[in-house]
């Protein structure tokens, strides 16, 4: 009885027409942008880019102050000195290339919500002079 109420309501509602616009506007992919690369920002930026980021259907970018993610729960041992920093860090630049996400090296300073756009510190070198700019 419920599945003929269904096909007879699924005959009398008209379908919806929705214009196809690739032909007409070629679409962008969305931007994501992930702002810290803790445990669940490095996560999430290394599961949309296997997802997304591979197939170019968004651009993936992951900011970060640092240059290396650091396991945390490990911190005591490498304070022990049992543990080496290169045995639980992970570079970000390498997992982005590995997981098809773009890393941008920095601190975030702003956010400009009419742009859509994160602003980001300037880096510098130890000498210094501006590495990556604002």
């Amino acid at each position: 009885m419920l599945k003929q109420q269904l096909d007879t309501r699924a005959n009398r509602v008209p379908p919806r027409v929705v214009p196809y616009l690739d032909s007409v506007v070629e679409q962008q992919p969305h931007r994501i942008v992930v702002v810290g690369g803790g445990a669940a920002g490095l996560e999430l930026v290394t599961r949309l880019g296997d997802r997304l980021g591979r197939q170019g259907r968004a651009h993936v970018t992951l900011i970060d102050c640092s240059r290396t993610h650091l396991w945390k729960p490990l911190l005591h041992e490498f304070a022990a000195g049992t543990l080496g920093i290169d045995d639980q860090s992970l570079d970000y630049v390498a997992q982005a290339h590995w997981h098809h996400f773009n890393f941008r090296w920095g601190a975030m300073e702003g956010l400009d919500r009419e742009r859509r756009e994160v602003i980001i510190a300037p880096s510098y070198s130890e000498e210094g002079e501006e590495v990556t700019p604002r």
